[in-house]
């Protein structure tokens, strides 16, 4: 499943997540995954993030404060909900929607926020 991960570090890159979904998001959000429907981003977009990341003292993510209208911290996932044979789940992002999500950060950021190609990769 393709999600759009959004650093506190100001880059965002592209990652495959396998099922079930709350055990490979673990070490991209560094605990416990909560499912986020933020405000300011269109449906059928989620943000997921760590459900213990305040109590953590994780740093802020300005992109994911923004979307949701509130304090959002620590790195952060998005996909979407959608309808499965078993009810609202969350699932992958296609191609299409994950350049989407990316235009999104760029154009809300003016930039700042860089894609990479993978974790700790630098342009």
């Amino acid at each position: 499943m393709l999600g759009l991960v959004v650093t506190t570090e100001r880059t965002m890159y592209r990652q495959e997540f396998g099922k079930p979904l709350y055990k490979s998001v673990e070490p991209v959000l560094d605990g416990f995954l909560e499912i986020v429907r933020p405000a300011f981003l269109p449906e059928p977009f989620r943000i997921l993030v760590n459900e213990e990341g305040r109590l953590k003292q994780l740093p802020l993510n300005d992109v994911g404060s923004a979307w949701y209208g509130g304090i959002i911290v620590g790195n952060l996932i998005v996909m979407k909900q959608e309808f499965t044979e078993d009810g609202p789940d969350i699932v992958g992002l296609t191609e299409a929607e994950c350049l989407k999500a990316i235009g999104l950060v760029s154009f809300m950021t003016k930039g700042a926020v860089r894609l990479v190609e993978k974790k700790g990769a630098t342009e």
